[in-house]
């Protein structure tokens, strides 16, 4: 196995450069719950910064529970940010697997032509 912080930066690079190729996926995403915090600011009454502060910890899922929805369109709005959260949290999550797939395959997978042979790839 090479150096690790090779590996660390070798993911780091594909990771963000995956990240930035999928912009318009989960930038969508985030607007809809930036969007969504503003909607339960204004219908809960709260301002906008505790809206935001709500909705981050509703998406990410953890639900400290020091502010909650009295409406019930609030209520609607919270289920939403959190349907929302998980999907983003999803899409983050999937492209970190990316990453790590394609730097191992790129700096630990031997290239020789042990798979043309019919064996299985060898790590260095």
């Amino acid at each position: 196995m090479k150096k690790p912080l090779q590996f660390t930066l070798k993911f780091l690079a594909v990771f963000f450069r995956i990240l930035f190729m999928t912009t318009p996926i989960w930038g969508v995403m985030f607007l809809s719950i930036i969007v969504v915090s503003w909607l339960f600011a204004r219908i809960e009454q709260i301002s906008f910064c505790a809206a935001v502060y709500f909705a981050g910890v509703t998406a990410l899922t953890i639900g400290y529970g020091d502010i909650v929805p009295h409406t019930a369109m609030g209520k609607g709005l919270c289920l939403l940010m959190g349907i929302l959260g998980v999907i983003t949290t999803g899409i983050i999550v999937a492209i970190a697997l990316q990453a790590i797939k394609i730097t191992y395959e790129t700096l630990l997978v031997k290239p020789d032509n042990s798979q043309a042979k019919g064996n299985p790839q060898t790590l260095r």
